[in-house]
């Protein structure tokens, strides 16, 4: 009976102090999103800067499969119709990767940002600075 008291008393503070996240489905439901001091964001997500949500103070967001769109690597898939699952189409899409993870890095460090994301929110809906466009004009 004591066990049990101790047990439902530790489970209701550990719910107090952090919520369990919502069911994740999907290929999302191996890498969860994290809530830390408002912050709600999964590690897959970050671009470029601070990965750990308890640690940001002015991150920023882009749209990132706009971005990759616009890389050359993947113009050049798209014109020579390569595969994306051939070898050559895993190459070209690492590439287009590295190249807006780098313009991300450029862009946050030149604007002020802590850190890049492809998706984040906050618990109390402040507005996070999209930072595609400037993303852009660095590719």
């Amino acid at each position: 009976m004591l066990l049990q008291l101790l047990t439902t008393l530790l489970l209701s503070q550990t719910a107090a102090v952090a919520p369990a996240p919502a069911a994740v489905v999907g290929p999302e439901a191996a890498a969860p999103t994290v809530l830390v001091r408002g912050w709600k964001a999964r590690a897959a997500d970050n671009l470029a800067g601070l990965s750990e949500p308890r640690m940001l103070s002015n991150p920023a967001k882009v749209d990132h499969s706009s971005l990759m769109a616009d890389t050359a690597e993947m113009k050049r898939m798209k014109r020579d119709r390569v595969d994306p699952s051939s070898a050559e189409g895993v190459q070209l899409k690492n590439a287009a990767a590295t190249r807006v993870a780098a313009a991300c890095g450029d862009a946050m460090r030149q604007l002020g940002h802590c850190s890049v994301w492809k998706a984040i929110t906050h618990v109390d809906e402040r507005e996070v600075p999209d930072l595609t466009e400037q993303v852009r004009r660095l590719l």
